[in-house]
């Protein structure tokens, strides 16, 4: 398989790799988890949802955010940052001690609440988004602190809250799960298709009656896959895959697309993946009067790929200290960097220059 253009990745010492497995959820009674969705339909003449999170709080989405490390390094969640439309979301300081929200820290405006365990973050919204003023999709961003191997760093995303507008004759879909990232602890998932007619579903009888729905892969049709969940395997899935649905109407000899929505679902195991692993003994780490020297692996579907490679160096202080490094072949033929020790060095504005850790930016071209 070739990639067109570059693949650039940030690695620690170890060669690792952070992944990130994002996910919606809503709480039951008993706080067990069950796929939840980012999603709001509104009659924007008299603002009408057709899920109301205010009166129904096991109905109210969670954004669950779990990171993990490619070579099974112990890391752990130290911070996250939440934002809403770009502007900081600022919660209390202490949890809730009883009801509903026990455990989870509110947001100063009401509107959403946090939790965190070592494994997992979670901004909860707790009051409705989509109203007659507001019909275009809103987006939720964050920045999640992590450690591994004594390691700080930080990874940023944002996710949509989708808002669409019902009315007369307005059709919808939306698909639900509990997990968009497969791997071999988690190796299937279930999507689920909610369809809605204006901001009400549409009943079982009337359904079967003129209805039905038509999932595809990549946009082929599947082939005998039209109920109401389609199980997702990691055999399916090479890489990453968009999984859609149809919801289709029955007029005359013909069916008529109404609504259309798409999840995309991940391998993590597929991925494109960088190694760098130490090369010799002693040469994992920079110090005044040693090189560090580490094997390049690029991988894809677990097997090595023929690569060039680029690396740009920046120090602690987040300044670049070498552009455009080259590789040299090892003994064995290995893609081997070396890192030199003047990399390391920081030189403050005020203060004392020091050494420390640096960052490597990897930049692989596949022909």
């Amino acid at each position: 398989m070739d990639i067109k253009g570059a693949f650039t990745v940030r690695f620690i010492r170890t060669g690792d790799q952070i992944y990130k497995d994002a996910s919606i959820v809503k709480f039951d009674k008993n706080g067990n988890e069950t796929p939840g969705s980012l999603f709001q339909a509104v009659d924007p003449t008299n603002g009408t949802l057709n899920v109301d999170w205010e009166k129904d709080p096991y109905s109210q989405p969670a954004l669950k955010i779990g990171l993990n490390s490619a070579m099974d390094n112990p890391l752990t969640i130290t911070d996250a940052d939440w934002q809403y439309n770009g502007a900081d979301i600022s919660f209390a300081v202490a949890a809730q001690t009883d009801g509903t929200y026990k455990g989870w820290r509110l947001s100063t405006d009401g509107r959403f609440a946090r939790k965190e365990t070592s494994s997992y973050v979670y901004l909860r919204v707790l009051k409705n988004i989509a109203s007659t003023e507001v019909v275009s999709n809103q987006q939720i961003g964050y920045t999640i602190s992590y450690m591994t191997n004594n390691i700080h760093d930080k990874i940023k995303g944002t996710e949509p809250v989708l808002i669409q507008q019902a009315g007369a004759n307005s059709y919808s879909v939306n698909i639900l799960t509990s997990r968009s990232i497969l791997n071999a602890d988690n190796p299937q998932t279930t999507l689920t298709a909610r369809y809605l007619y204006n901001v009400t579903a549409i009943p079982d009888e009337e359904f079967n009656a003129s209805w039905r729905l038509q999932w595809y892969q990549d946009f082929k049709a599947m082939d005998g896959q039209t109920g109401k969940t389609l199980t997702v395997t990691r055999d399916m899935v090479k890489g990453s895959s968009i999984f859609s649905v149809e919801l289709q109407h029955k007029e005359g000899d013909n069916w008529v697309k109404k609504a259309v929505d798409a999840q995309r679902i991940s391998d993590e195991s597929d991925e494109w993946q960088f190694y760098a692993s130490p090369y010799g003994n002693g040469t994992d780490a920079l110090s005044k009067n040693n090189e560090a020297k580490y094997a390049l692996t690029l991988k894809q579907n677990g097997k090595p790929i023929n690569a060039t490679w680029l690396a740009d160096v920046y120090n602690a202080i987040n300044v670049k200290t070498a552009s455009n490094l080259t590789t040299t072949k090892g003994t064995n033929g290995e893609d081997v960097l070396t890192l030199k020790p003047e990399y390391a060095l920081c030189t403050p504005e005020e203060g004392t220059e020091y050494n420390a850790d640096i960052s490597v930016e990897l930049t692989a071209t596949v022909a």
